[in-house]
């Protein structure tokens, strides 16, 4: 991106399968532009089993939604 990533932007889960220990992750640090950082989301697979998804926004400091993303796995 172009700006920072501040402590007040973050991940959101929105939908799917596959749920998180928490639905929203703020980042731990101002990351900015060209910056990476790593965050540790806890996933739970539900009983089904198949082609699972869970679907996530990422959301600016204004609590806008700017990009989306999914963790997709196959559950036996």
């Amino acid at each position: 991106g172009t700006s920072t990533w501040t402590t007040n932007y973050g991940i959101r889960y929105i939908s799917g399968d596959i749920t998180a220990s928490e639905d929203t992750y703020y980042m731990p640090i101002d990351v900015p532009p060209g910056a990476q950082i790593e965050l540790k989301v806890t996933l739970t697979a539900p009983a089904k089993t198949g082609m699972l998804r869970g679907d996530w926004v990422i959301f600016n400091s204004t609590n806008t939604a700017f990009a989306t993303f999914y963790f997709e796995y196959e559950i036996n």
